[in-house]
């Protein structure tokens, strides 16, 4: 019972170093037996196989040279007789089908003695052992593993959209977007590795390989700006684990539609008068391509038919006039910037200007709606004041108390605050007004002017009625007299 379980297992243990050969000659003939490691060669490229021929004691001879390839050990694929010369010198050669028309040669000059493969095909990949049988001594074995390197035949480059856009100039893609480039690679033993390059300098060496031997390396670059613009980016497929090998690539440019960097208006004025024309200038640069300009007061586009617009290089002119008039005192005169390419949902911000005659202020977009940059100018209008007066009868027991005005306006302000339409008060407006004797009048000069007024008078037959200075309206009660009339 012991012997019959002891066979069962050393028969068990050959027969799996039967399967591997290495292992099964290293096992039983360790003297015998050498390994050479694995070697690696190109396809297409010359690769030599190393033999040991070193004889066992100086009488012997070398009978018969064997090459074998995978398990199969009965038909060899390379053959040198010996044994009907007197040196192995003038053996003969025989080599196998998958070495015709004479792709591979013994040299049994080198040491130690070397099969030379040239070309290498791919299915060349694989164990070889060089069996030697000598007149008197043991067979000897030689192991040697053959790693045959396919480069990869193509690689590709595709877009977010699936879209094949290789060795081209990409886009153009809107600023503060994101691009998603997938390189991809097929075939190649082993599996190549995929590196992305930017300008010369790696920056993604990471990948994937899949079940069906597909690589790929997808790269994403978040917010491209100005610094992005016509870099080129290169997609590198190699089998690195060999020298010899020369990756190939694929590349793609970075083309961008650029927002505007800036905008200012470059008008130095600080204050303007009313009715008097003047010509405005804008400027705004870093846009591609170049930017338009769109004027607008408080909210509402202007449009002036008289306006200059020049384009040079990155930079865009434009030029307006302007006449002011007495409502414009405190507007907002809007200098915009598009880009024409980019019009939704696109959301930047630019730097903060102070003129030394105007405070002109490029605002940061807070809407994600807008899609342009402005120059912002709160005028300051400068005009002569703007006169109301009004004549009313007083009465203490009457709240409606008749009235008279002595303004071209039918709409009399309420308070300070109300626009006041717009009197000369070089040329009064006469009105006459008839009233009894002794009847109280009031009298209300309304009046509006930048700059404030330095001095107020109401006069009756060119002599002056004195006023209370610190009313913005100025009130005088008058008792008519028949002097008066």
């Amino acid at each position: 019972m012991f012997y019959v379980i002891l066979s069962v297992q050393f028969f068990s243990i050959l027969l799996i170093y039967i399967v591997d050969l290495h292992s099964f000659f290293k096992f039983f003939f360790p003297f015998y037996f050498l390994v050479y490691g694995e070697i690696k060669s190109l396809i297409g490229g010359r690769v030599e196989l190393p033999c040991n021929l070193t004889l066992p004691s100086s009488d012997d001879a070398i009978q018969l040279i064997f090459w074998h390839r995978g398990n199969n050990t009965r038909v060899p694929i390379y053959t040198v007789d010996g044994r009907a010369s007197q040196t192995l010198s003038n053996a003969t050669h025989f080599l196998s089908d998958i070495f015709q028309p004479n792709r591979a040669i013994f040299n049994l000059q080198s040491n130690p003695s070397k099969l030379i493969i040239d070309p290498v095909f791919e299915t060349d990949h694989n164990d070889y052992r060089c069996r030697v049988d000598f007149r008197w001594g043991r067979t000897i074995n030689s192991f040697v593993t053959l790693h045959v390197i396919v480069p990869p035949k193509k690689i590709t480059i595709r877009d977010q959209n699936g879209n094949y856009i290789e060795n081209s100039t990409i886009g153009p893609y809107d600023q503060n977007t994101d691009v998603i480039l997938t390189c991809e690679s097929n075939g190649g033993i082993p599996p190549p590795t995929l590196q992305w390059y930017k300008n010369g300098v790696m920056i993604d060496g990471s990948y994937i390989v899949s079940d069906n031997g597909l690589v790929s390396n997808e790269l994403i670059i978040y917010k491209i700006s100005t610094h992005d613009l016509y870099d080129k980016y290169v997609c590198q497929a190699g089998n690195y684990n060999s020298s010899s090998t020369i990756p190939i690539e694929a590349y793609v440019i970075l083309d961008i539609n650029l927002l505007p960097i800036d905008v200012q208006i470059l008008t130095n004025r600080t204050k303007l008068l009313a009715g008097r024309k003047i010509d405005i200038n804008c400027q705004t640069y870093g846009s591609k391509p170049a930017a338009i300009i769109k004027w607008f007061h408080n909210d509402k586009q202007l449009i002036t038919p008289n306006s200059i617009e020049s384009y040079e290089s990155n930079k865009t002119f434009s030029s307006i006039t302007f006449k002011p008039t007495v409502y414009d005192n405190g507007s907002l005169l809007k200098c915009r910037a598009y880009n024409p390419r980019i019009q939704l949902n696109k959301k930047f911000s630019t730097t903060t200007t102070t003129n030394t005659t105007a405070t002109i202020t490029a605002e940061n977009i807070d809407d994600e709606n807008r899609n342009y940059i402005e120059s912002i100018w709160r005028l300051e209008v400068l005009y002569s004041p703007q006169v109301i007066l009004r004549i009313r009868k007083f009465n203490n027991n009457n709240n409606n108390n008749d009235q008279h005005s002595m303004s071209s306006s039918s709409t009399l302000p309420t308070s300070t605050t109300t626009t006041i339409m717009p009197l000369s008060i070089s040329s009064p407006t006469t009105t006459m007004m008839v009233i009894n004797e002794q009847t109280t009048l009031l009298i209300e000069c309304f009046i509006n002017a930048n700059p404030s007024l330095v001095d107020v008078q109401i006069l009756h037959n060119s002599t002056i009625i004195q006023l209370n200075k610190q009313l913005a309206v100025f009130v005088v009660v008058v008792n008519v007299i028949e002097s008066l009339l």
